[in-house]
C-alpha cells in the first residue's frame, strides 16, 4: 500500500523538494498523518502541474490552482507504470477533484476524509496525529 496526499496552492517562490514546496496548513497535516502510517518513499503528492511526486523530487514553483484540472488519469497512470506503483492500493487524503482521478488509475483507492468538510477534516487528522505521538 502507498500514501497520496493532495498538493496545495501554497508554495514556496523558489525550486525545492515536493515535500518542502507545498507549504500550506492542510497540505502539511495531510502528508505529516500519512508519515504515521508509511514510510516517506511511500508517500507521494499528486499535483495539479506534475502528477504524482515523490517527496524528494525537485520541482519549480507554479501557479496553477486547485480547481484547474490539469493533470489526467493517464499522465497519472503512465507515471504509476513508471514507478512500478500503479498496482499498489493506495490510502488517498485530499480533495475530490483528485480521488476521482486516482480511482481511474489505482485498483484499489481508500479514502476516508472524502465527504467530510474541510473543518471535519482537519479534526480528523490533528486527533489521529497526535494520537499516533502520544
Amino acid at each position: 500500500m502507498i500514501g497520496i496526499c493532495s498538493c496545495g496552492t501554497r508554495k514556496l517562490k523558489t525550486t525545492s523538494a515536493a515535500i518542502d514546496m507545498y507549504n500550506g496548513a492542510y497540505h502539511r497535516m495531510t502528508r505529516r498523518y500519512l508519515q504515521t502510517k508509511f514510510s516517506d518513499p511511500q508517500i507521494f503528492i499528486v499535483s495539479a502541474k506534475h502528477g504524482l511526486l515523490r517527496l524528494t523530487d525537485v520541482i519549480e514553483p507554479y501557479d496553477i490552482g486547485p480547481r484547474e484540472k490539469t493533470v489526467t488519469s493517464a499522465v497519472i497512470r503512465n507515471q504509476a507504470q513508471r514507478m512500478m506503483i500503479a498496482h499498489q492500493p493506495v490510502l488517498y487524503i485530499g480533495s475530490r477533484k483528485y480521488y476521482e482521478i486516482l480511482r481511474e488509475v489505482f485498483p484499489e483507492v481508500t479514502a476516508p476524509l472524502i465527504g467530510h468538510c474541510l473543518w471535519e477534516q482537519s479534526v480528523i487528522l490533528t486527533r489521529a496525529i497526535k494520537q499516533h505521538e502520544s
